[in-house]
């Protein structure tokens, strides 16, 4: 199994708006803060590490990558 080890992250330029249940925003925060990492890094390395776990049978195809 592979070990999710946070760490600060380089700078991304591209911002989105993300709606997210209060328990969850006091989990990620708490984490991050546990990891002395932002919010921002926190997120953005789990959503790639979830990405990077899927089985590659589940990994979206490439026209809907290409949409977005």
């Amino acid at each position: 199994m592979v070990t999710f080890n946070p760490r600060k992250g380089p700078v991304y330029d591209r911002q989105i708006t993300l709606r997210i249940s209060e328990g969850t925003l006091e989990k990620i925060d708490q984490c991050a803060c546990q990891y002395n990492v932002s919010r921002n890094d926190f997120i953005i390395q789990c959503i790639e590490f979830a990405l990077d776990s899927l089985a590659s049978e589940e990994k979206p195809n490439n026209e809907h990558e290409k949409r977005h």
